[in-house]
């Protein structure tokens, strides 16, 4: 926990506040406790490895479809890198890889998300 403007603080001690927590204080405007800020945000992302039992990624149904398609327009777009294909084609495999992460990021394109919903069921009359 970051604990942020610590120099408005009359005894400077915040510590019964986040009792409990590892926590980091700082001040933005003084720069106080900074470094040690960055030196904690090293350490954490020097120890994080996706490899790591403890911390599992859920992967559903959705997302994994869209690492597949995601896969599948990066491959393509390599095949016309290589065999040097239309410029055309290439920017559309691009997209088409930049859609598929921008649906597991949580960026909704409502027009595929409605046409995704109509295709898998009829509406009568």
């Amino acid at each position: 926990m970051v604990l942020n403007k610590v120099d408005l603080l009359a005894n400077n001690s915040p510590r019964a506040i986040a009792a409990g927590f590892d926590t980091i204080s700082i001040s933005a405007l003084t720069h106080d406790g900074m470094a040690n800020l960055d030196k904690r945000v090293i350490t954490l992302a020097d120890n994080f490895s996706a490899a790591d039992s403890s911390d599992q990624i859920a992967i559903n149904a959705r997302h994994a479809d869209a690492l597949r398609r995601a896969t599948s327009a990066l491959e393509s777009a390599i095949q016309h890198l290589t065999h040097y294909g239309p410029m055309e084609l290439l920017a559309s495999d691009l997209r088409a890889t930049l859609d598929a992460f921008g649906e597991i990021g949580g960026r909704i394109d409502n027009e595929a998300m409605l046409d995704r919903l109509f295709s898998t069921f009829c509406i009568g009359k």
